[in-house]
């Protein structure tokens, strides 16, 4: 018969412990769906402290769309839980001038946000989230830092809009 070891128990643990210490939660994914197509991205800026931020292009999501389309953006509970924020351009199709435009900070556990469309005069052209954290300064004044940002280019379509 085999005693049951206590110590043994003990050190198993200590070395499963140490070994989801050792690994990290995967960064939340935002979701863009416009045009018929949904494009997951990870977040192109992320800072473990306001300190410690990394920027990866590479995560930078594309999509094509025409000029009279909203966009649906998704956000994972992780982002939803959080302050929050959708800003994007537009540019005027003939006077190439951009425009910028932002959602309103959410902090109601919101999981979605619609770009709308400004007709067919305007193409959107840039969308991001971006997770924020608030403080005040030393006069009591309110303020937001961003933490994380999911970017998108938008390609413009050459093809007339699908109905």
């Amino acid at each position: 018969m085999t005693r049951f070891r206590p110590a043994r128990l003990g050190g198993l643990l200590a070395a499963a412990a140490l070994l989801v210490a050792g690994c990290t939660s995967p960064r939340p994914e935002v979701t863009f769906y416009g045009n018929r197509t949904a494009v997951q991205v990870e977040a192109y800026g992320w800072c473990k402290d306001l300190t410690t931020c990394t920027l990866d292009k590479a995560r930078i999501a594309r999509l094509t769309m025409h000029a009279d389309q909203a966009l649906q953006v998704n956000v994972p509970s992780e982002i939803g839980d959080s302050i929050w924020r959708v800003i994007w351009t537009f540019q005027d199709t003939k006077t190439k001038v951009v425009t910028s435009g932002s959602s309103p900070y959410f902090t109601d556990k919101r999981l979605s946000f619609t770009v709308p469309s400004f007709g067919t005069a305007q193409i959107l052209q840039t969308v991001e989230v971006q997770r924020l954290i608030a403080g005040t300064d030393a006069n009591g004044n309110v303020g937001f830092a961003v933490t994380s940002s999911w970017d998108l280019l938008i390609v413009p379509s050459t093809s007339t809009a699908a109905s």
